[in-house]
């Protein structure tokens, strides 16, 4: 009887940690979305202050790499607008 109630609460402690609602994860492609830019920013933010914690979590990773891919492309746009305004000086 005691293995019958000990298998029980184990079971049920367990379906209940199994029945937690998980974060849901987001793409790369999902966080350079402008409208998605708080998140985004505050994603990057908690993952910088938690690294411990939260730097291995699909979120962090994809935030983190969206964040580096924007920033690129910010400055490959100011490359690209610095050539184009050397060229017009010519």
């Amino acid at each position: 009887m005691k293995k019958s109630l000990l298998m029980i609460i184990v079971a049920t402690a367990f379906l209940a940690a199994c029945g937690k609602s998980a974060e849901e994860v987001h793409t790369v492609d999902w966080f350079k979305q402008p409208e998605n830019n708080q998140v985004l920013t505050d994603t990057v933010q908690a993952c910088k202050n938690d690294p411990g914690t939260l730097g291995k979590t699909p979120n962090c990773i994809n935030a983190t790499e969206a964040y580096v891919q924007l920033e690129l492309a910010k400055i490959d746009q100011a490359i690209y607008e610095d050539r184009q305004a050397l060229g017009n000086k010519k």
